[in-house]
């Protein structure tokens, strides 16, 4: 009959935790339990996912945009194309999601040199004044040109806004970012 003893056991547990392989599968590990459920503190003993919190900040995203003076071509090709990738770990228990358009939204009327403006969702959430190239084209038998004012909405600044003020605490979201993709 094999014996067991626990001393032998413990040694041989304590030196495969020391490879560097063993440390990576540990800590996959731990990251795969709190990515699964992340209990934030001061949240009422509720539990989300970095994942929920990134679907509650599109879905307040998409409302704002949907409630904006956006041409509604516009609100569709915006609203419709917000995803966020999964989360990485940047911190003991914090973690970032990259919530972004999946789709070009970039436009020839746009003017390229401008730092100011990159695509449609900026546009219309900054506005411009003078800055695009105007271009011009046939509309029902007559030459027109594009508009070159529009005014800014602002949805992303007021959805951030209203995320934070509204869920921040129930999902554990410290801040939100907005950077540009260069």
């Amino acid at each position: 009959m094999a014996r067991l003893e626990f001393g032998s056991l413990e040694k041989d547990i304590l030196k495969m935790l020391k490879t560097s392989q063993s440390k990576k599968e540990v800590s996959d590990e731990i990251d795969k339990a709190v990515l699964g459920n992340v209990r934030f503190s001061g949240d009422g003993g509720l539990s989300h996912t970095p994942e929920e919190a990134a679907d509650k900040l599109i879905e307040v995203l998409k409302s704002e945009i949907e409630t904006a003076s956006i041409p509604d071509n516009v609100k569709d090709a915006i609203r419709d194309h917000i995803v966020h990738d999964k989360p990485y770990k940047i911190g003991d228990n914090e973690y970032s999601i990259h919530v972004y358009w999946d789709v070009d939204l970039s436009r020839p009327s746009l003017n390229p040199n401008s730092e100011d403006l990159r695509d449609l969702a900026e546009l219309y959430n900054t506005g411009v004044n003078h800055e695009m190239r105007q271009i011009f084209g046939m509309w029902h038998g007559k030459r027109i040109g594009s508009r070159t004012v529009i005014p800014g909405t602002h949805f992303m600044e007021i959805a951030l806004g209203n995320f934070m003020s509204a869920y921040s605490d129930e999902y554990g979201v410290e801040a939100i970012t907005y950077t540009r993709e260069q």
